[in-house]
């Protein structure tokens, strides 16, 4: 495959595998013994954001960016936790886990461009500190760790 081709596979969400990660997800899937099974490596986000109609109920929705900061963050905060989070409940009391954390300031840092840390997400961060956060480092145009 070309860089040109590689680089297009990559931006609709399907992303590359060393050959020991591929190896290690086939074995698992065949322990698995699932009638059914798919080894690929995804970026959930830009999946969705390219995939056809007829594939819409296995990826999740993209979150607009359009509107408010504090709406893009709930919207990904929904989209990571399954539920809005009400004002004030820090996210690990909604379920929040270490993965969560680490997808959802993915999305947030890839979003908005800023550097918060898994620290500040499983450290009891409800919406509000995580909105001011982003927004503190939007305002900063710092792109070092932020800490709520």
């Amino acid at each position: 495959m070309t860089t040109a081709q590689t680089a297009r596979v990559t931006a609709r969400g399907l992303l590359a595998m060393t050959p020991e990660r591929a190896l290690a997800a086939l074995d698992t899937a065949i322990l698995s013994q699932a009638p059914v099974v798919m080894v690929a490596a995804l970026d959930p986000l830009r999946l969705a954001e390219n995939a056809p109609p007829v594939f819409a109920n296995f990826v999740p929705a993209p979150v607009p960016d359009t509107g408010s900061v504090a709406e893009q963050i709930a919207g990904m905060v929904q989209q990571v936790l399954g539920q809005p989070a009400p004002a004030g409940e820090p996210l690990i009391n909604l379920g929040l886990d270490s993965l969560m954390a680490t997808d959802l300031r993915n999305r947030l840092n890839r979003r908005f461009g800023t550097g918060l840390g898994l620290a500040a997400l499983m450290g009891g961060a409800d919406m509000n500190e995580l909105v001011i956060a982003v927004q503190a480092s939007l305002a900063d145009d710092s792109v070092e760790e932020l800490v709520i």
